[in-house]
């Protein structure tokens, strides 16, 4: 499948490649909003991470893996180059 069907804030059907979270202090989880391409993806995560002081993150639908995050103790974001090493952006 190439994205997933969601329903966005709007309430307009479309195909994600890509769902941002916020993780609240009840370590809770928060959808914020989905995303088209990986450099919009990442373009929202840093807005987002800018509107809160919570860790928020992105992941990859098709590949379902977490390609970046904010707010999460790093002094910057991060964008995942493989499953073990994060290369600061």
């Amino acid at each position: 499948m190439q994205g997933a069907r969601r329903l966005s804030q709007q309430g307009a059907l479309m195909n994600a490649e890509y769902d941002v979270f916020e993780i609240l202090s009840d370590n809770s989880l928060i959808w914020r909003t989905c995303a088209q391409g990986r450099k919009h993806a990442l373009e929202i995560l840093n807005a987002v991470g800018k509107q809160t002081s919570n860790a928020c993150f992105v992941i990859d639908l098709k590949e379902q893996k977490i390609i970046g995050g904010v707010n999460d103790g790093h002094s910057t974001s991060q964008i995942i180059t493989n499953e073990n090493q994060p290369a600061a952006n």
